[in-house]
């Protein structure tokens, strides 16, 4: 099995966002104004190159409230890895200055964008960071859309949402829709499901294959190889691996995990057609909620086929 790692450096929880669907607040409080330790940094960044890890992102809470010790940070991983990290943000504190100051540090600055219809919150500018996108993104700043979540309640309109956000940032890159996941999750009803394929196919009719296109249910382009797996550690501000010691305690644990889940998925599966070309999702998917999910997947998969081939017929 192919196993693509990712660790995430979470520098602190804090965050003035406080988004209504996040994780974070299950397990720590978004008040709490501690922040990773260089040393614990160096260390896991050490591990994780004697692991053979792929890549390393920063995160939280709200990573770019660390200020300037960000941009060290950033230079540590890439001294120790010579991997860039990259940074995923809500972009509360990005600006003119934090862009020049970020030059040449990280392979990508995911930035979420809310729904521009129907926003989670307003707490950061969407227009705002549409147009730093479209202005200042490029190889040494390559500022990127993060996620887009969109509720079932908004999938009919799904082109209109992926077209200002695209034709927004002047298409410097693709926006990253889904819907909320794992345990934030909402089952849709027929209604719902039909419009997300409607407006699937439009999006792809006018766009071709988009890259990046509700990842969670449609796979990550790890999913390209064939048995691949997706692995993602946690450092959290504490310094700690996820209550382990160690990173390598950590992956053995998810390793012992997916395993099991696969096992279980295979038997609850068993007469499902797609049983044998379906990529696992994460271990920590419920099993009743695997229907639901593949509801979605198949609505998104007849959008994107309808759309392309409609596309090819009229071109």
């Amino acid at each position: 099995m192919f196993v693509y790692k990712i660790l995430t450096l979470n520098m602190t929880w804090l965050c003035p966002v406080k988004c209504p669907y996040c994780h974070v607040e299950r397990k720590a409080s978004l008040k709490d104004d501690h922040y990773l330790d260089k040393a614990d940094l160096v260390r896991a960044c050490k591990e994780a190159l004697s692991l053979s890890f792929n890549e390393f992102r920063f995160s939280g809470g709200e990573p770019t409230s660390a200020g300037d010790k960000l941009f060290d940070y950033a230079r540590t991983v890439f001294d120790i890895t010579g991997v860039k990290p990259s940074i995923l943000t809500s972009g509360v504190y990005i600006n003119e200055n934090w862009i020049r100051k970020s030059s040449g540090l990280f392979s990508s600055i995911y930035i979420s964008v809310e729904n521009p219809l129907h926003p989670f919150h307003e707490v950061v500018d969407v227009n705002l960071i549409l147009k730093y996108i479209k202005e200042y993104s490029s190889e040494e700043t390559p500022l990127r859309f993060g996620l887009t979540l969109v509720g079932p309640e908004s999938y009919k309109n799904l082109f209109e949402i992926f077209e200002s956000l695209y034709e927004g940032c002047g298409q410097k890159c693709w926006p990253q829709l889904t819907s909320p996941y794992l345990r934030s999750f909402v089952k849709p009803t027929k209604k719902e499901l039909k419009a997300l394929s409607v407006e699937t196919q439009k999006i792809f009719r006018k766009y071709g294959a988009i890259p990046c296109y509700f990842l969670a249910f449609t796979g990550d382009k790890v999913f390209e190889k064939e048995h691949a797996y997706r692995q993602v550690a946690n450092l959290n501000p504490d310094g700690s691996y996820e209550k382990f010691y160690s990173l390598k305690q950590l992956i053995n644990h998810k390793k012992e995990k997916l395993n099991k889940s696969i096992k279980k998925r295979s038997t609850f599966c068993q007469n499902c057609d797609w049983k044998d070309c379906c990529s696992p999702f994460s271990e920590d998917l419920e099993l009743n909620m695997c229907a639901s999910y593949c509801d979605v997947r198949r609505a998104l998969f007849d959008g994107m086929l309808d759309g392309l081939e409609n596309a090819a017929t009229a071109n």
